[in-house]
């Protein structure tokens, strides 16, 4: 059982009081259905199922299925476009907005009162009816997939959202022909891709003028990309829409027989071919018509054959039915895993097996806007840095569609390409430029696009990769025959093959090898005697490809008795001991691990603890340089070399050449360091002339070579000093590209908060456009009820919790002395009143404790008679929230024959003010008069009211046992009842479940006694 509702206080609200009951029902009351049982709460269930609790159309299958995309500035259109939009078209809508995920949209009552379609909040797996309004919620992303509505995650909540784009794409794929674009307005690029995907299927699409947009950006960017089937402003797309869905295109219905359609389907594209050149008589003919009814469709023409005159008398039209013939569903990297095994199984392979300095050339055919084209290029950046290749790429990107052509060359792309791009490619490859993405100058440099027909032009030729995605789906199984041997001539032997994931071979499988199958990647290869020139394909350039060597290369004959690594060991140990140095293996730490050779000419153990420490070994200058050079090669990772140092050994002095070279071994993190002696040779003094040379030595030339050697000293003290400028300048650098990515990577932030910020203002705009009209509404319904409070006429005194007056009506100054704004936030018990009534505080606080309503009459000081009423205040949610003072002027029902002539003119009018419904019964229990709100609760008229038996009104509701002994029990035993409950399917407005109240009105001069009965709905 739900949760009883609470009063103020954390009270718990109490059932009502009832009269006392016979055990069971009258057997009518059970034929009739009527019941006690208390629905579920509102409060307990989600919005978004109690808007699927709204009445929908029994499932019908929708004639067309319309997103409608709207940003910022969208409310004001969506609120027009429903005003205008009739009810029995059999369309479904759903609407899709950037909504702040974290806070509720008011979309749904905005729109229930433009419209009288049934305005549902999406839940997931909802299943799309016809005649009902859809609405994303907050935060979510929506899909339709068989005609059922999901909903998912956005992908990438830091990215801008494209929530349109997403809707759109599922929508063309699910109901292809059926699927209808509408885009208004908006501040960013969503909506393109989902529209160019719509059109591809043959639906439509529909633009807000841009002039009446708020925001433009949106509707101008599916303008720009060229389609726009229809850019109306937003009122008059109803009738355009509803023109649309009733053609026999998307209704179904037949036409023309199929031997008449083929003559005029040939006259057509004979017109196509004479103004544009390029001929469609090849391709498939399903795929032709559903593009030609399209355009019947869009222009409301009956059959084909008023379509053909209509062609020829508008060269534009042949024009628009070229673009849609040529339309192609593109986009950057489709199908992803087929581009990755482009890369990885095709293009990789093919590089490292071509030459180096050989250039590679690409051919994409039906290139589109540029999206492939584009793709294919990103893949060969990345392939050539990842092989650390240089060459040089070029790509032809062709199409016989001009204006696409001319799109793909500009390179200017809206930024919801962002959802099939990655971050790091976006960053790459393109330049943020407002809200587009303009292809990077390199990439763009790779880039030939030109017109190009592949049936009639000449093919390109020496190509290593031709890409032909979902351009062969459209031909014919003639035209594929003679198209595919085009592209095996033009490709160079092995060359690669990359067709869309519909597309087969077909015959042409004998002129291509597969690379990989469900991806449709092939290569070229040699078949003879065809009459095709073909290339012999060479052993392993794909793996997969390659064959097995059969046979074995000999080996040379080794001696007998020898063993081939002894031979080995010995040479090598030869060679080592002729021309090696004596070497040292150092680690990082200096430790040595390997001696080759003589090294200890140059070592000398040190005093001590033994230590393998080449530093504790070493000594003088060769410890410094040594040092030096040691952490040179570390840093730099190259060879270091040390000239002229000299170290004594033996009572002499050698000079040495030192060589530092890094040491790695293979798959191993370990660096060591390889340290080379290479000891100059001495000049060997001649016989006989050593001491004359001696005694006859020039003084002159001792000068000269001290000179030299003081000038070697700073000489190589100048150096050092430049090597370490150049170090800390190295550094120096080194900090400044830091500092530069650091600047650049906080731009690159400042960017992305950018679009964040955008993202944000425009969910905010349309919060704020929500939130406007509904103040608006507000402020209507207060002007409302302050003139129904003047008209009724009723004292009226609303009170809060603590019994302090919030508001009062102006009647309300008449009976108690009150002031508009002294008196606000005050006390009731500090209000003087004229009533003869001392109880009203206490009478008040008990109502709102036991949330008991209470009637009295009383009297004020002049003798006029109130009718005063105390019931709680209910909100919404049906919580408690103070008490309701109404004071009814009664004393002009005063029994006297010119005021109760006719049950009283006067009592009619004060109950036809009333809110609650009321009937006025006489002694025989027939109806005398039901005001205004009994004939708007019960959806019933005074015809079927009055002068008729209570028991008879409907469809006998109230011919309940328990309610006739309660009503034949008032007027003889004067006795009254409060909150008797019935609970009915009533005829005009369902099952409700009402609280019913009666009393005795006394009879007076020339009138019996009455029975005065008032209803409440507690449903």
């Amino acid at each position: 059982m739900p949760d009883k509702p609470k009063a103020p206080g954390g009270k718990t609200e109490p059932p009502a009081k009832k009269p006392e009951k016979k055990a069971g029902k009258s057997k009518s009351a059970q034929d009739r259905g009527t019941t006690k049982k208390s629905p579920v709460p509102n409060e307990t269930v989600p919005a978004a199922t109690r808007a699927g609790r709204k009445k929908r159309s029994g499932g019908r299958t929708p004639s067309a299925i319309v997103g409608i995309g709207a940003s910022a500035g969208g409310v004001q259109a969506l609120e027009a476009f429903f005003a205008h939009m009739p009810s029995d078209t059999g369309i479904s809508f759903v609407i899709v907005q950037h909504l702040d995920p974290h806070h509720e949209s008011l979309m749904n009552s905005l729109l229930t009162k433009q419209t009288t379609l049934p305005v549902n909040d999406i839940r997931d797996g909802m299943p799309v009816d016809a005649g009902q309004v859809y609405l994303k919620p907050p935060g979510w992303d929506v899909v339709v997939r068989h005609r059922t509505l999901y909903l998912q995650e956005p992908e990438n909540r830091k990215m801008s959202r494209m929530p349109i784009d997403t809707f759109f794409r599922s929508l063309a794929e699910d109901v292809k022909e059926k699927a209808c674009a509408i885009v208004l307005s908006g501040a960013n690029t969503d909506g393109t891709l989902g529209a160019k995907q719509i059109k591809g299927e043959g639906g439509l699409v529909m633009v807000q003028d841009e002039n009446q947009a708020e925001y433009q950006v949106m509707p101008r960017s599916v303008i720009d990309a060229g389609l726009a089937d229809m850019i109306l402003p937003v009122e008059k797309m109803p009738d355009e829409l509803g023109r649309y869905v009733k053609h026999p295109f998307i209704a179904g219905a037949k036409e023309e027989a199929k031997e008449d359609i083929q003559q005029i389907l040939d006259s057509i594209l004979m017109v196509v071919r004479t103004n544009t050149g390029h001929d469609f008589s090849e391709y498939k003919q399903n795929t032709i018509l559903r593009r030609i009814e399209r355009r019947l469709a869009l222009h409301q023409l009956e059959n084909m054959v008023d379509y053909r005159r209509f062609l020829r008398q508008n060269p534009e039209e042949v024009i628009g039915l070229f673009r849609d013939l040529t339309i192609n569903v593109t986009s950057f990297f489709r199908d992803a895993d087929f581009f990755q095994s482009l890369k990885e199984n095709a293009i990789r392979h093919r590089l490292e097996n071509i030459r180096s300095n050989e250039p590679f050339r690409i051919w994409v055919a039906g290139c589109a806007t540029g999206e492939e084209a584009y793709s294919i290029g990103i893949l060969m950046v990345e392939v050539l840095s990842e092989l650390d290749q240089y060459r040089e790429v070029k790509i032809f990107a062709t199409d016989i569609n001009d204006d696409a052509v001319e799109f793909a060359r500009y390179g200017m792309y809206p930024e919801n390409i962002s959802a099939d791009i990655s971050p790091e490619r976006l960053k790459r490859f393109f330049t943020k430029k407002g809200q587009r993405f303009q292809v990077d100058g390199r990439l763009r440099d790779m880039m030939v696009f030109a017109s190009h027909d592949v049936i009639r032009d000449p093919p390109f030729s020496d190509v290593d990769l031709i890409s032909c995605r979902n351009m062969l789906i459209y031909m014919n199984a003639a035209l594929q025959k003679r198209v595919l041997p085009v592209f095996h001539y033009a490709l160079k032997p092995e060359g690669i093959l990359f067709l869309g994931s519909s597309e087969a071979l077909g015959d042409a499988s004998k002129l291509f090898e597969i690379v990989d199958k469900h991806r449709k990647i092939f290569t070229s290869k040699d078949v003879q005697g065809d009459g095709v020139h073909h290339f012999c394909m060479p052993a392993g350039l794909l793996s997969g490809l390659r064959e097995p060597v059969s046979g074995k290369i000999a080996e040379p004959a080794i001696q007998v008795g020898v063993k081939s690594a002894d031979i080995k060991a010995l040479a090598e140990q030869t060679l080592l001991e002729k021309y090696a140095p004596p070497a040292v293996l150092l680690n990082e730490a200096g430790e040595i691990i390997y001696v080759l050779g003589d090294a200890g000419r140059y070592l000398c153990l040190p005093s001590g603890p033994p230590s393998f420490n080449i530093f504790e070994m070493v000594g003088g200058n060769l410890h410094l340089k040594l040092s030096q050079g040691l952490a040179n090669v570390m840093r730099d990772k190259e060879p270091y070399r040390i000239s002229g140092v000299q170290i004594r050994y033996n009572d002499e002095f050698l000079s040495l050449e030192v060589i530092l070279s890094p040491v790695r071994l293979k798959n191993q993190k370990v660096n060591w360091i390889l340290v080379e002696f290479k000891e100059a040779p001495r000049a060997k003094p001649r016989a006989g002339k050593a001491s004359s040379s001696k005694n006859t030595k020039d003084p002159k030339i001792d000068d000269l070579e001290r000179t030299l050697n003081i000038t070697r000293q700073e000489l190589q003290a100048t150096i050092e000093e430049l090597e370490t400028s150049n170090e800390e300048l190295k550094s120096a650098n080194e900090e400044l590209q830091a500092n530069n990515e650091e600047l650049q990577s906080a731009n690159e932030e400042m960017e992305s908060s950018r679009e964040e910020l955008q993202s944000t203002n425009e969910e905010l705009e349309t919060v704020n456009a929500e939130l406007s009209k509904k103040n608006q509404d507000l402020m209507q319904v207060e002007d409302d009820l302050n003139n129904l409070f003047v008209s009724t006429g009723i004292a009226t005194i609303f009170l809060n919790d603590d019994l302090h007056i919030k508001r009062f009506t102006p009647q309300a100054k008449e009976v108690f002395n009150l002031q508009e704004e002294r008196d606000l936030g005050r006390p009731i018990s500090d209000i003087t009143s004229q009533l003869e009534y001392d109880r009203l505080h206490q009478d008040a606080a008990k109502v709102l404790n036991t949330l008991e309503r209470k009637e009295i009459e009383v009297k004020n000081r002049d003798g006029k008679k109130y009718l005063t009423r105390i019931i709680p205040y209910r909100t919404s949610g049906n919580i408690i929230q103070g008490v309701v003072l109404t004071f009814l002027d009664v004393s002009r029902l005063a029994p006297s024959r010119a005021q109760e002539g006719d049950a009283g003119s006067l009592f009619s009018n004060a109950a036809a003010a009333l809110w609650e419904p009321i009937l006025l019964l006489d002694e025989d229990l027939k109806v005398q008069m039901a005001n205004r709100a009994f004939y708007r609760a019960f959806k019933t008229s005074p015809r079927g009211t009055e002068n008729r038996s209570i028991f008879e009104l409907g469809d006998g509701q109230w011919n309940i046992a328990e309610l006739r002994r309660f009503l034949e029990e008032i007027i003889p035993a004067d006795r009254e009842f409060e909150g008797y409950e019935v609970e009915h399917a009533f005829p005009a407005i369902g099952v409700r479940k009402m609280a019913v109240s009666g009393r005795k009105i006394e009879k007076g001069e020339g009138r019996p006694a009455m029975i005065l009965l008032g209803f409440k709905d507690i449903t």
